[in-house]
């Protein structure tokens, strides 16, 4: 059985070393998060997220939920404060939308 630690640095050599540490930095921030959900809009941000914790990273100590819930009734969400997480900033589309119906629909606090 492959160790934790080699494990990570396996996984971890697969990037360029500055994306591999921006990554840690990245999981770092997530559990740093004063949030009461975080919310990933893509199955690829969310797969990102598994696989830091698969490389020892904490998980966070709330729940994680990916954007189906907002296709689904919301309710659960109304009056939290709301971490949207998302793979790309390019257009922000995705991100708009979610934090609208959010705060229009749910009075969610969201960041």
């Amino acid at each position: 059985m492959i160790s934790q630690t080699k494990l990570s640095d396996r996984i971890l050599s697969q990037f360029q070393p500055s994306i591999a540490g921006t990554l840690l930095e990245f999981g770092k921030y997530l559990t740093s998060l004063d949030v009461d959900y975080l919310l990933f809009m893509a199955r690829k941000s969310l797969r990102l997220y598994d696989l830091l914790t698969t490389i020892g990273l904490p998980h966070v100590e709330r729940p994680v939920l990916s954007d189906r819930v907002l296709a689904q009734s919301a309710a659960l969400l109304s009056g939290k404060r709301v971490a949207l997480i998302d793979d790309t900033l390019i257009l922000g589309t995705s991100l708009s939308k979610a934090k609208s119906r959010l705060i229009t629909n749910f009075r969610a606090e969201v960041t």
